[in-house]
């Protein structure tokens, strides 16, 4: 599609801009200002032309949710000086539909497309809120029971081992470190989990047990592989005991291969746990913020924990409500929000 050769003219030999246009365009004037009427595109009918394509974007925009006021976006032209053509006084075989088609036709295929990936975006980011009065519809158990109750003023899920998981031996898998959760399936890879958790004994434990309770996430095929980050209540500060428990108050693994007990000896320097400002039987508000290979866990809106090089390859997963065995745990106003 070629514009009308006087308009190119004027812009490239502005010496020779005053004659007519061969194919019965306007006379375009000597002036060395840009000239408004562009080789027969009459100020009128350029007006109706902008006048046309806005009212296409704001009932795109209408449509969107942007509303009917909507404001075009930075940078939303009619065209550039050559996709400005001419109008049916200039003889062309290019006339002004056809023109016009392909001016407005990819700026309006470029706006609906920006407006539907910001729009789905914004759906990606919402939240997912449980208050956790009852199992979550479609979670799974995993060697533990979950029952609803209320405990300390606020209505939760109440979570055990089972009575089989608790008969264990000492020694094996199940004491430490393992999938023992309340499943919620998704595709959660980075973003934030927060709950509220409470953790006491129970009496069905051994004398190390410490009221264990925490979150799972990025749960991959059932319980194969996952992370993890719990407390130790009965090490937080709050409880003065003696050292070092004072600095084992959270603790980070990945199953299958990254459990406390390795790490503690690969990493005798304590990097994946952390004393905190925390107790057995009260209420605590835990907060992950997960990115790829980093967390930043927070107790109470403080933070005290941000393990830089984690152990596991960030994959998307499900979300679990963990706990430890010889725990009473309780958990409420679960929310997770994707990034």
């Amino acid at each position: 599609m070629r514009p009308c050769p006087a308009y190119l003219r004027r812009f490239s030999e502005p010496h020779l801009a005053g004659g007519d246009c061969s194919r019965g365009g306007r006379q375009i004037s000597n002036r060395k200002t840009p000239v408004e009427f562009r080789c027969g595109v009459e100020p009128a009918v350029r007006r109706r032309l902008r006048e046309r394509l806005l009212r296409r974007y704001f009932a795109v925009a209408s449509r969107m949710g942007k509303g009917p006021h909507a404001t075009p976006e930075p940078g939303f032209r009619l065209g550039t000086k050559r996709q400005i053509l001419t109008t049916r006084s200039c003889r062309h075989p290019h006339a002004l539909g056809p023109a016009m088609k392909h001016t407005v036709l990819p700026i309006t295929l470029a706006i609906v497309t920006a407006l539907t990936i910001a729009t789905a975006s914004s759906r990606a980011q919402a939240p997912d809120n449980y208050d956790l009065h009852e199992a979550p519809a479609g979670a799974s158990l995993h060697k533990v029971t979950a029952a609803p109750a209320e405990y300390k003023g606020r209505k939760a899920l109440k979570v055990e081992f089972t009575e089989e998981a608790n008969k264990g031996p000492p020694g094996v898998d199940l004491l430490f470190d393992m999938p023992t959760f309340v499943l919620i399936p998704g595709n959660f890879k980075n973003g934030t989990i927060e709950v509220d958790v409470l953790g006491r004994l129970n009496g069905k434990g051994l004398p190390d047990a410490r009221a264990f309770v925490g979150l799972a996430y990025r749960v991959v095929d059932g319980e194969a592989r996952f992370e993890s980050v719990y407390l130790r209540p009965l090490n937080g500060r709050k409880t003065n005991p003696p050292s070092p428990r004072d600095k084992r108050a959270i603790q980070y693994f990945a199953y299958p291969d990254w459990k406390f007990d390795r790490l503690r000896k690969e990493y005798p320097d304590g990097r994946y746990e952390s004393g905190a400002d925390i107790a057995d039987d009260e209420w605590i508000r835990l907060k992950l913020d997960i990115d790829d290979t980093r967390v930043r866990a927070s107790v109470n809106d403080n933070e005290e924990f941000a393990p830089t090089d984690l152990k596991a390859v960030p994959e998307a997963g499900g979300i679990g409500l963990w706990v430890g065995r010889g725990t009473e745990a309780y958990f409420s106003n679960l929310r997770i929000t994707p990034r």
